[in-house]
């Protein structure tokens, strides 16, 4: 699984339409694009729409690694002071919707 197909699949479990998921964040339009794979996201972004949402950044990122193995704690704790960087500095600064 990708960023933008777990972006739209709890979007979907929430009964939320795309712009009720990313209202005020981005708009519709973007949304499908970053959930079809055909663009990027910034983390700013991911982050607010996870936020505004009620969701976990951790939960989020625990399907892209092992829960098996240490080191995949040790790669969530990473994405985390990544994305939590590039919210608080970096608001321009893009990740592919494919990463992890």
């Amino acid at each position: 699984m990708n960023i933008g197909k777990k972006l739209k699949y709890l979007r979907l479990s929430l009964g939320l339409n795309s712009k009720q998921f990313a209202h005020g964040v981005v708009n519709e339009t973007y949304l499908a694009y970053v959930e079809n794979e055909e663009g990027k996201i910034r983390s700013k972004e991911l982050i607010a729409i996870l936020n505004q949402n009620h969701l976990s950044i951790i939960a989020f990122l625990a399907d892209f690694g092992n829960i098996q193995s240490d080191s995949f704690f040790m790669r969530i704790k990473q994405m985390m002071l990544f994305l939590i960087k590039m919210y608080k500095n970096c608001s321009n600064q893009v990740i592919l919707a494919r990463t992890f």
